[in-house]
């Protein structure tokens, strides 16, 4: 372990040297076909008035026959800006810079060097009324409700995709599940020039745009498509994240293609749960068309290596081809269609350790899985947007198909005091097919009558999703009893029917007052039919047959008052009607529940928003009403899992739940600086939850009820982002949260008697364990169950540093993340656990164009059973060069080889820690060809 430390920290004092070294001398690297035919171009650039230098000030030029940047740079501290290798030619000479107006100038470069001397910028009158900039140079420029970022401030590599260039962004986060947030707050939509691309999928964008063809980050804080449609505001916000392209690629066509391959290095046989020894492959296109009214992308790829999105799940390989096209041809209408299919392949793994809280002794559970996985995914979409005058009109239908196998096999052993209970072995094989079509229609007709801010909206919205399948497992278990084994195939098929109208009326009073009415209508089918068989034949006791009709109405009346210039007030109150009626039918029962029984709840409707300046407030109050699940209210035996059997419950009732949210935020625009405080709280009325027991082979049993004592929770959050300079090239953001939940669920203080899955009669069991429909025997304690209050506190906090430098980059991190849970039964379970990470990011680009990249984060865990949450050293690192039209790559993953997968789970009596199959260490070398506008040797030669 030492030697491995040192070796680690040679690494990095390595990989460091080179990064300063590279920054002060050249590194030899000579292009004889080009050298004799080129030139360097030199410029100081500095303001007309004060005469003081502009630093990130964009320098380039421009063929004096073609619109292509063939040479572009920005300007360093003292203004100074140098064009290297240019071929000879007669160009264009551009020098601009935000606030600015931009500079232009005719040459033809003859020789190995030319000075464009000094060039005074002269400020923009117009443009510094319309933003509010904070300093000359400043990269970040704030339009009301935009904050706009100017990419050419940020170096990225040549391979760069936008997700490299977004993360070395003030106040931008990119999260594990390929999502983005700006400033602490969930980017909402991703789209490319104001159109929407591939819809919600943002790593489409993140993964393939490449950051060379980006010249402008918007990010717009608006206010939600109902509200820009009616004018009643709800109280909800949207956030849009818009990429601006170049205006050398907005029209024309431009794209790259890239191969990669490699390998990981082989593990130790002990170590199951690392892959090792695998060739692996990378491919990817992407190519664009665009014009002023028109734009289409094509994007694809195959690969079997983790794309850099976070921890990888399993190993796993897949393909994608996606097309998405836009048009403007409709007259005042954004059109939008999208197709993208995806076929993947996951080998996953998985050991887990359970502890589970008995008052007669706790039972521990360690298992060991293994699985394949393939999966084919066929996506479709079509939207219609109409966004001006008093028509407005927003049509959105998809279809999706998905086909499926999986095949895996298991084992667990359950002891109590070190003596074995019961062992289980499985291997199970499925294949399913779903397919879903959605329509969703808003027409909103507004100024009706010639009235401003009267408006009447029609939702309509209907939804169809089919699936069938079939599946076999092999199961045994072995008790103190005996071995009990089984071979069982499914047969099962499902479907879903739902329905929706909406019907929104906004009348004005007044100059401050709105009054809203709303009526909402839901119908929803569903069927679930389950048919089992082994080898002598159907089985009946493991058959099931679930229907369930819903009816949902909703009715709300709204007043609106405006307070103040940029404040409201809403009250009111929402109506809820809930109707399911639900029939089973299995072995030895046969039944239909809540026929003609409605279920109705009155929530309130509380919003309060209001903005002064810099500080925007907003209180809101609301509540919703939940049906539960068919598969629920299933009245056969699961038996999947031998040694956790699962029953449902066909008395459950639909749950409500009403929420409290408060937010505060303060933005300095001059100074980009954030301050955000949440404080949101819950109340859930009859939730769902289990009751479980276990018998004297630890086999455990559940069966889902509503609690009877509410779920509460309550969170605080805050977030503080600002630049600590007056260019923004440093910035700091600060985080904290707490959540505070409590909920319920039914155990037994020890063992009771099993369920015999051979002779398993449902009306008997529930007359035993339930009593009469409003669970008399089980809520009374009769059957032996006791409420159980978990109460859970999930501190975090968090610091990070971003420096951005003229060619080189680098951010540092710190956070911890805990867990406190204690138990109402069992208050000496230590369930407490804390999770602490160190990272540090860094980027430099060498005066030969050569790109090095790496991270490097520390992980440390308390808390943890033995074998589980050992510390990880986690490094990262990739070096690229650029050579005319294409661009060389070396990646190594994992150096160290100690990144894990580990995820910690607490439930109502039990805790459970699972490492996942991870990729392991492993390289790749990589090539990328640019084409069209993007090949810049074409270019030059144009």
């Amino acid at each position: 372990m030492i030697r491995m430390k040192k070796t680690a920290l040679v690494l990095i004092a390595l990989f460091l040297c080179s990064c300063i070294g590279s920054l002060q001398a050249q590194v030899l690297f000579t292009d004889n076909l080009f050298q004799e035919r080129m030139g360097d171009i030199k410029t100081t650039v500095v303001d007309s008035l004060t005469r003081e230098p502009l630093a990130f000030a964009s320098v380039y030029v421009v063929p004096s026959k073609d619109t292509t940047i063939t040479n572009f740079t920005l300007t360093d501290a003292k203004g100074e800006a140098k064009l290297d290798e240019v071929p000879f030619g007669s160009y264009v000479f551009h020098v601009e810079m935000m606030g600015y107006k931009p500079f232009t100038k005719a040459m033809y470069l003859r020789g190995r060097h030319a000075d464009m001397d000094t060039v005074r910028l002269q400020m923009d009158e117009q443009f510094l009324k319309a933003a509010v900039v904070s300093a000359a140079g400043n990269p970040i420029v704030v339009k009301k409700d935009t904050i706009e970022i100017n990419a050419a401030s940020f170096r990225v590599g040549a391979n760069a995709m936008l997700k490299d260039l977004l993360r070395r962004m003030p106040g931008m986060e990119i999260t594990e599940d390929n999502q983005v947030k700006f400033n602490g707050e969930r980017i909402d939509r991703l789209t490319v020039g104001g159109r929407t691309f591939f819809f919600n999928d943002q790593s489409m964008a993140l993964d393939n745009l490449p950051a060379a063809v980006v010249e402008k980050i918007r990010v717009i804080d608006r206010e939600s498509e109902g509200t820009r449609a009616s004018g009643l505001q709800d109280g909800t916000r949207e956030k849009v994240l818009d990429v601006g392209l170049k205006k050398e690629y907005e029209k024309g066509w431009f794209g790259n293609v890239g191969l990669s391959g490699g390998g990981t290095l082989a593990v130790e046989k002990e170590d199951v749960l690392r892959g090792g020894g695998r060739f692996l492959y990378g491919a990817n296109t992407l190519a664009a068309a665009y014009t002023e009214k028109d734009q289409v992308t094509v994007i694809g790829n195959a690969r079997n290596v983790d794309n850099g999105s976070g921890l990888n799940q399993g190993i796993f390989s897949a393909t994608q081809l996606g097309v998405n096209a836009n048009t403007l041809r409709i007259k005042g209408m954004k059109a939008t269609v999208s197709a993208n299919h995806k076929y993947t392949e996951t080998e996953s793994g998985t050991r887990s350790e359970r502890t589970t809280y008995q008052e007669d002794g706790n039972l521990s559970a360690s298992s060991d899985n293994r699985g394949k996985a393939y999966a084919n995914d066929l996506s479709s979409f079509l939207e219609l947007k109409k966004e001006e005058g008093r028509f407005w009109l927003n049509v959105l239908s998809g279809f999706r198909y998905t086909e499926g196998d999986n095949s895996g096999s298991g084992s667990a052993v359950t002891s109590r005091g070190g003596e074995i209970l019961n062992s289980t072995d499985k291997a199970t094989h499925s294949h399913s097919e779903s397919k879903a079509f959605t329509l969703d229609t808003d027409l909103t007709f507004r100024e009706l009558f010639g009235k401003k801010s009267r408006s009447f909206r029609l939702t309509l919205e209907a939804e169809y999703s089919g699936n069938d399948g079939q599946s076999r497992e092999s199961t045994l278990l072995a008790t103190e009893q005996g071995e009990t084994s089984r071979k069982l195939t499914y047969g099962t098929e499902g479907s879903n029917l739902r329905l929706t109208e909406g019907i929104r009326y906004t009348e004005p009073l007044g100059e401050r007052w709105m009054l809203s009415s709303l009526a909402y209508f839901t119908w929803q089918r569903l069927g679930n039919v389950k048919d089992a068989f082994e080898e002598a034949g159907r089985n009946d006791y493991l058959s099931s047959l679930t229907r369930a009709s819903s009816l949902r109405q909703e009715y709300e009346l709204t007043a609106q008052y405006k307070t103040g210039e940029s404040g409201w007030l809403t009250l009111g109150g929402r109506l809820t009607g809930l109707l399911n009626e639900t029939y089973s039918k299995s072995f030895g029962i046969e039944e239909t529940t809540g026929k003609e029984d409605w279920n109705w709840f009155l929530t309130p409707s509380l919003r309060f928003q209001h903005t002064r300046g810099n500080d925007r407030v907003t209180v809101s109050a609301s509540g919703y009403g939940q049906q539960p699940s068919p598969v629920q209210m299933r009245t056969a035996l699961d038996i999947s899992n031998p040694s956790r059997l699962k029953a449902g419950n066909i008395y459950l009732k639909p749950s409500s739940q009403t929420s409290f949210n408060a937010d505060w935020t303060r933005s300095n625009r001059e100074k980009f600086a954030t301050w955000m405080v949440s404080l949101g709280g819950q109340i859930r009325n009859k939730p769902v939850t289990s009751a479980q027991w276990y018998d004297d082979a630890g086999i455990q049993y559940s069966v889902p009820v509503n609690t009877r004592t509410p779920g509460v929770s309550a969170s605080l959050s805050t977030n503080y982002t600002a630049a600590l300079d007056a260019r923004k090239t440093w910035t700091l953001m600060l985080r904290g949260s707490a959540g505070y939940y409590v909920s319920a669920s039914y155990q037994t203080r020890s063992t009771l008697p099993g369920l015999d899955p051979a002779s398993f009669d449902y009306a008997t069991f529930m007359a035993g364990f339930w009593g009469n429909a409003a669970g008399d025997r089980f809520y009374g304690g009769a059957s032996g169950f006791e409420e159980s209050r978990t109460h859970t506190l999930n501190p975090s906090a968090g610091i990070s540093i971003k420096r951005n430098f003229d060619f080189y980059s680098f951010s540092i991190g710190a956070g911890s993340n805990g867990r406190l849970a204690r138990y109402s039964l069992d208050p000496r379970a230590n369930l407490n656990t804390l999770d602490s990470h160190i990272a540090v990011r860094g980027n430099c680009t060498t005066k030969r164009g050569f790109d090095l990249e790496t991270d490097l984060s520390y992980v440390f865990y308390s808390g943890y059973p033995a074998g589980y949450g050992q510390p990880e050293w986690r490094w990262n690192a990739q070096i690229v060069k650029a050579v005319g039209p294409f661009s060389l790559s070396v990646s190594l993953h994992d150096i160290l080889n100690q990144t894990r997968n580990l995820t910690h789970t607490i439930t109502a009596n039990y805790e459970e820690d699972t490492y996942q199959l991870v990729m392991g260490r492993y390289i790749l070398f990589g090539v990328k060809w640019n084409f069209g506008k993007m090949n810049t040797i074409q270019s030059a030669r144009a």
